[in-house]
């Protein structure tokens, strides 16, 4: 994982959030791509601090 694609999933999330307040999406689903992203994003979070401590242990 990399730091874009943690970018990416954020974007997308911040999506998600502006289709709700246009009413573009419903709550429901609202309600699932959210979780699911911010899943998405605390797995890459701790995917990329664990990257870089075995980076700081080589070093």
């Amino acid at each position: 994982m990399n730091w874009a694609a943690l970018g990416y999933n954020i974007g997308l999330t911040l999506q998600v959030v502006a289709d709700i307040e246009e009413r573009n999406l419903p709550s429901p689903m609202a309600r699932e791509y959210l979780q699911a992203g911010a899943r998405a994003i605390m797995q890459m979070w701790d995917d990329l601090e664990d990257a870089e401590k075995q980076l700081i242990a080589i070093a």
